[in-house]
């Protein structure tokens, strides 16, 4: 349970104070911030996922067009092309063997395959580009966002030739809708990110006409179906053991409508059945009520016609299967509710042996065309279904059985997605896609403890990839259903309510966390007991929860009660004794009291530093060799430093905290690497330490730098990418750009809206930020009705003696006093002196001593205080 409440919190001191004229921004190019890249040191290579097809025949004109339209001409131009045609008819088979043939003539030529049927396949095949490609930085990506890491390698003309395959763009409108908003007015389009450079060319695959001209000029090639030679030759060679009559398989190929996706079914059915040509023509004739019924639903809703010949070879098939190996229809009926690409092996198996498994059930599969395996992949064997069969299958499954097969779906997902305590990274993302599919069926009443198990697990990961809606989303579901189901105090429930505590946290819904962690500890202490180690690792997060809205009494209270409790427990793990230890640390650092902060942080570090060497003592007695820096994640030493340098910086020991933050970010860099999340945030706060030792230059620099990192590496809107977005507002305040501020200002703030919601900690600050600006611009009107409307929002989300509400009062009376309105001033200073506004950390003083300040100035200029 203990590894369920570890997590990383952004509040503490990534607010920046917006006393005077503080004004902030980053520049909208911060994408375009250098990275340190390193030349790839092994020969390109193609990621297609499909093997050659060894029987493909004919297309030779087809495929010596797009040669003519990719290849380089002395006008050195990108150049794209796109087939065109309705499904079934081999576009993709000839993307595959163009590839093949590309790779074959120039060696030295990338080619990279992307799914462009969705925004998430296509974010997928960048994460996979990124990987094979060993570009900087994919590792640590925690988000599917990693497509201006990718458009930026791809365009460096340091790398080699490379050829880009989109296959099955099929709505072109995906790619080209801005992402990040279902108003379409925030964020870049998925196009945005393929580059036009002269060293790479496009070739996408698509049954729309429009993707065809929206995304490659109108330069496209009709792809219909085969020839009548090309027909037969494909039969022929894909059935050598049976000497056909002429006439008989002329009339088959007509049946078909030379389409090689029919023909393959058909070849498959009479080669496992030792059947022939004429048995076959038969079983076709005999066309359904239900393929009648699908192919004018089909018709209906696609502008290119589904041909019928695809839909009844698929019947033929699925009926021979239904009556001779029904595990394996069974097993296709499940497959149908997940997404149809990059299935998982692992996924498929049951409870049957290897052997079994793959001779009875998926073997049927594969030779009858229903799957087709996907290239090997590094995790073992994935495959797919070709979406016509994904279609059919999923129709015919909706007449009668889709609740028994959507809940087999969606209990095969959750048996193997990961606990939220023990995420394996590899394991989730190749579930990801499947975990949304299974979720978002809703078909009869499926298990739903299955269900909030799946919910409470893939919720955990969608929060370390930063859709924070989206985890925050399911885990209130989870929760719902656990409560309902197996009762609000069992232990599951608990962990649900826990994870939705943190979701809130995260999302910047304070109030809201703390109220939620308050019930997690109260149901705790009666499940479990109150000096219970899982209650004390809640109470632990509620003191972080506690600091967030400024309950600092109620913080140490209960912070010291949880360490006190800690140190007398015997079978209480040193570690956790430690990590409580900190949190009492950032209590006391939240309410000014330095000295005993720094005491104590200096005593916890020099435990860890004890303990670290004690276990590394004893293995190398065992003869187990470890390097010192792969104790630090297990010992947090980093985190206690990074929290000694933040003293010594709040006490104005600027050289001390400098030196500290130096090493810690040394170390970072060691343990995790240069574009690790964690390294990142350590320099964050060595920007704020550059700014406030007056080295602007140097603040400016790492500042942006880091932002641009964060955006590539998790997205520009996650919370840790626009919490350093927001803290170089102190430099640039410094630096006088006060128009890129304003610019800036107002990005920060649209996407703090649309990330945390408009009532959120982060957007109140970011808002804060930008009347700032206005107001040092001159633009006091704009000042005035924003800071106004940042006032009453803190006011109500956080309490009136938030810090954050005596700032938001003392920047507007700021405000006031450049636009002359005095009487306004002296009632907000009412306002803030009241006795229930003044609190007990240094911040509120800082404001009232501020505000003092500026009325005795107003004072000296005539103003008389009443």
């Amino acid at each position: 349970m203990a590894a369920q409440y570890n997590a990383t919190f952004h509040g503490d001191n990534k607010e920046g104070i917006q006393l005077g004229t503080n004004l902030g921004t980053i520049n909208a190019y911060y994408y375009a911030a250098k990275l340190e890249r390193s030349e790839a040191v092994f020969n390109p290579l193609s990621n297609v996922p499909f093997e050659r097809d060894e029987n493909f025949v004919g297309r030779d004109s087809i495929l010596s067009t797009i040669e003519d339209k990719l290849l380089p001409t002395s006008t050195s131009k990108h150049r794209r092309v796109a087939l065109v045609g309705p499904p079934g008819v081999g576009k993709t088979q000839i993307a595959v063997e163009y590839a093949a043939r590309l790779r074959a003539r120039a060696p030295d030529t990338w080619v990279f395959w992307v799914d462009a049927r969705d925004a998430y396949g296509f974010t997928e095949s960048y994460r996979n580009i990124a990987r094979v490609a060993k570009i900087p930085g994919w590792e640590e990506s925690k988000t599917d966002t990693l497509h201006n890491l990718v458009f930026e390698w791809l365009k460096k003309d340091q790398i080699s030739p490379w050829l880009m395959i989109l296959d099955n763009n099929d709505d072109a409108d995906m790619l080209f809708t801005p992402q990040g908003s279902e108003d379409g007015k925030r964020g870049k389009s998925l196009v945005q990110y393929i580059p036009d450079c002269s060293h790479g060319s496009v070739l996408v695959t698509t049954r729309d006409d429009g993707a065809a001209g929206s995304l490659c000029d109108g330069s496209s090639i009709d792809i219909r179906e085969m020839d009548v030679s090309e027909a037969k030759d494909l039969f022929r060679k894909k059935l050598t053991w049976e000497t056909v009559n002429e006439s008989d398989l002329e009339l088959l190929l007509k049946q078909l409508e030379y389409l090689p996706l029919a023909i393959s079914h058909a070849v498959a059915f009479i080669s496992q059945n030792n059947s022939s040509v004429q048995r076959y023509l038969t079983l076709l004739k005999q066309e359904s009520e239900f393929v009648k019924l699908l192919e004018r639903e089909v018709r209906d809703q696609r502008r290119s016609p589904v041909p019928w010949s695809v839909m009844n070879t698929w019947k033929v098939s699925f009926d021979f299967l239904k009556e001779r190996e029904p595990q394996a229809v069974e097993l296709l009926s499940m497959l149908c509710f997940l997404d149809r690409q990059g299935i998982p092996g692992f996924l498929l198996q049951g409870e049957s042996g290897d052997t079994e498994f793959t001779t009875k059930i998926l073997g049927p599969l594969l030779r009858f065309r229903f799957l087709s395996q996907v290239k090997m992949q590094r995790t073992g064997d994935v495959f797919e279904m070709h979406s016509l069969v994904h279609r059919f299958t999923l129709r015919w499954v909706e007449q009668s059985d889709a609740p028994i097969y959507a809940a087999k779906a969606l209990k095969a997902v959750s048996d193997k997605f990961p606990g939220a305590d023990n995420p394996v990274e590899e394991v989730c993302q190749q579930l990801h896609s499947h975990a949304r599919a299974v979720l978002e069926t809703s078909y009869g009443n499926p298990d739903k403890a299955t269900r909030a198990k799946l919910l409470h697990n893939a919720a955990a990961y969608e929060a370390d990839l930063g859709s924070i809606k989206i985890a925050e989303k399911w885990i209130t579901e989870a929760l719902e259903i656990r409560k309902v189901e197996i009762g609000e105090n069992h232990i599951d429930t608990l962990y649900s309510m826990n994870n939705l505590a943190m979701a809130c946290y995260q999302s910047g819904k304070s109030r809201k966390a703390v109220s939620c962690q308050e019930e997690v500890v109260k149901r705790f202490t009666k499940v479990k007991g109150k000096r219970n180690t899982e209650t004390l690792a809640a109470m632990n997060l509620l003191v972080k929860y506690y600091l967030d809205v400024s309950k600092w009494t109620k913080a140490e209270k209960l912070s010291t009660w949880v360490v006190e409790v800690s140190e007398s427990l015997e079978d209480e793990d040193p570690v956790e004794t430690l990590d409580r230890k900190m949190t009492l640390v950032l209590v006391q650092r939240s309410m000014g009291k330095y000295e005993l902060a720094q005491s104590l942080a200096e005593s916890v570090l020099e435990e860890k530093f004890n303990l670290q060497k004690q276990i590394l003592s004893v293995r190398e007695k065992d003869g187990e060799g470890e390097r010192q820096e792969e104790f630090v994640d297990l010992f947090d030493v980093v985190d206690s430093e990074r929290t000694l340098a933040l003293i010594h910086r709040d006490q104005g020991q600027l050289d001390k905290a400098a030196e500290y933050m130096e090493r810690v970010v040394e170390t970072t860099k060691q343990s995790h690497g240069e574009q690790h999340p964690r390294t990142l945030r350590c320099q964050i706060e060595m920007a704020l330490i550059f700014e406030e030792q007056g080295k602007l230059t140097e603040a400016e620099c790492l500042g942006l730098q880091v932002t641009g990192k964060l955006a590539q590496t998790l997205s520009k809107e996650h919370p840790d990418t626009l919490a350093s977005w927001s803290n170089l507002v102190l430099v640039y305040e410094k630096l006088g750009k006060l128009e890129d501020a304003e610019g800036d200002g107002e990005i920060v703030v649209e996407t703090s809206e649309k990330v945390f919601g408009k009532d959120s900690r982060q957007t109140l600050h970011s808002k804060g930020n930008l009347a700032s600006v206005y107001r040092n611009r001159g633009k006091l009107a704009k000042a005035a009705a924003l800071g106004e409307e940042v006032l009453k929002l803190r006011e109500s989300a956080l309490g009136k003696t938030h810090p954050d509400v005596l700032m938001g009062i003392t920047n507007l009376a700021l405000t006031y006093q450049k636009q002359g309105r005095h009487s306004d001033v002296r009632e907000l200073f009412q306002r803030a002196a009241s006795p229930q506004r003044v609190g007990g950390s240094q911040t509120s003083l800082l404001v009232l001593s501020a505000l003092l300040f500026l009325l005795v100035s107003l004072v000296r200029f005539g103003w008389h205080i009443v």
